[in-house]
């Protein structure tokens, strides 16, 4: 939600404490469920760039290319990687022995 306030605060041309001063609780609901309808930021930009990248690559690639999807081409955008099998076991000790100790305690 911080990362929407200042999205939306350079949008307003505002700092994000005048902005939220200024802003019900209603009215900022109501920009979040606009920003789901029609995004506010940077992040339409890459969609819009993306969709041309996607196009002059379907245009210009090979009939054995592989496809892309409009997200290979948005550098920000969040992807969501599985984790390793060994950064995950190593998780599941540490938090295991966190557990532990605090059961002795």
């Amino acid at each position: 939600m911080l990362e929407f306030r200042f999205v939306l605060a350079g949008h307003l041309g505002m700092p994000v404490g005048v902005m939220m001063g200024q802003m019900s609780a209603l009215e900022e609901t109501y920009w979040v469920a606009f920003n789901r309808v029609s995004p506010i930021g940077e992040y339409r930009a890459d969609v819009r760039n993306a969709q041309v990248l996607n196009m002059m690559y379907s245009i210009n690639a090979g009939k054995k290319a592989q496809k892309k999807s409009l997200t290979d081409w948005m550098p920000f955008f969040k992807k969501r990687v599985q984790p390793d099998e060994a950064v995950a076991e190593k998780t599941r000790s540490l938090f295991g022995n966190i557990i532990k100790h605090q059961d002795k305690g």
